[in-house]
């Protein structure tokens, strides 16, 4: 078993990433170090603590093995993590978590990952409800996740007065775009948004949905099935589409996807709005649950030329995000944190992220809740986690 010294602690360790996270504390009266008290915050998130109360209890209970490695000789109170979080500038611990992902990343693409296919990204917004007061919005992030990777690559904070529209281009300015497929909800199906992404080097698939009512109504049309007199004397080419489907069963459930997909756009009105569209998508989704059959149709556009088959994957991996968000919300309980003072709020949903982020990394097969059960128990572990 590795054994793990006090200095590796600090030159071997995640710690390394964050050492630009300036200390937002007066100068004086300072018990414990600054970059000390960051690491204790992210042992004890992994350790399963989802409040500034736990982290000190974790503390707390673990001081013997603190003082070993930090030297500090009892637990910081309560006030003292609090103030760090509600201070700590969040757009440097986001950059610094960035870069950590960034080097993760890379190591990933050269493991079993062909290179030679785009990345899908797929960029998303999440709102922490129990944030919300009077007078206050609820934080809302917007997250950018690399479906190929399994990996969150960053998050913006969406400003009080505007929303994700404003969110997504600052979350793209994070991103290296290249070789890149990057997927949006409706909300991200914007021309400047669209055209963003192409100057970067990436290609986009953008959602359709009434905030774009034209182009939405457009697309829809073209799909829509002839009827008896649209076929008579008709003199005029036939639209081609190319089609895929799949079938998934389980739980109870029977869940069929059919996806249709037209690159014959040049009637496209909207056309020339859209930085290199050259596909229109269909994506129907049937479900049988029970006998009951439910019956959703979806439209997108696209900068990429591609088969039926390749659009089937790409769309449905971009509701891959909602694993991350299911994870946030049963493991970390994020939907409960009610912190709402200064920086806190945010800094402990990127806190969060880091901490699902290292313990997808880890190699054990086990769940998120159980390998934080586990480093809880054993600090060797921990540091195994915590090892970069």
């Amino acid at each position: 078993m590795k054994i793990y010294s006090a200095e590796i602690v600090f030159t071997n360790t995640i710690l390394r990433y964050f050492q630009n996270v300036k200390d937002p504390r007066v100068l004086d009266n300072q018990r414990y170090k600054f970059h000390d008290l960051l690491l204790i915050i992210i042992c004890a998130t992994i350790c399963g603590a989802n409040d500034i109360e736990s982290i000190v209890n974790f503390v707390d209970s673990k001081i013997d093995w603190f003082k070993s490695k930090l030297g500090i000789e009892k637990a910081p109170s309560y006030k003292t993590i609090w103030w760090v979080m509600v201070l700590m500038d969040p757009q440097t611990l986001n950059e610094s978590f960035t870069n950590f992902i960034a080097d993760i990343r890379i190591a990933f693409s050269g493991e079993g990952v062909n290179r030679q296919e785009k990345e899908i990204i797929a960029i998303d917004g999440k709102t922490s409800r129990g944030t919300k007061r009077e007078h206050v919005k609820a934080l809302h992030t917007v997250s950018a996740w690399s479906s190929t990777f399994q990996l969150l690559l960053g998050q913006v904070k969406t400003n009080e007065k505007s929303n994700e529209i404003t969110a997504i281009p600052e979350l793209l300015d994070l991103l290296d775009l290249r070789n890149t497929i990057i997927t949006i909800d409706a909300m991200g199906c914007q021309t400047a948004i669209a055209q963003k992404i192409v100057d970067g080097g990436g290609d986009y698939i953008l959602a359709l949905k009434g905030n774009q009512e034209t182009i939405h109504e457009e697309v829809k049309k073209v799909f829509e099935e002839d009827g008896p007199e649209d076929s008579k004397n008709r003199d005029i080419k036939p639209i081609e589409f190319d089609v895929a489907s799949s079938t998934e069963k389980g739980h109870g459930r029977i869940e069929k996807r059919t996806i249709r997909v037209c690159h014959d756009i040049q009637w496209l009105k909207k056309e020339k709005q859209w930085a290199n569209i050259n596909s229109i998508i269909e994506f129907i989704s049937e479900r049988k649950i029970k006998g009951r059959i439910t019956k959703e149709k979806r439209y997108y556009i696209s900068s990429v030329k591609s088969s039926a088959r390749d659009f089937l994957k790409w769309i449905r991996s971009h509701w891959g995000v909602e694993s991350l968000h299911w994870s946030l919300d049963v493991s970390f309980k994020e939907d409960l944190f009610q912190g709402f003072t200064g920086h806190l709020a945010e800094n402990v949903t990127l806190l969060q992220r880091l901490t699902l982020m290292l313990l997808k990394k880890n190699s054990l097969k086990k769940s998120i809740a159980k390998k934080r059960e586990r480093a809880g128990w054993n600090t060797n572990y921990l540091l195994e986690i915590l090892e970069v």
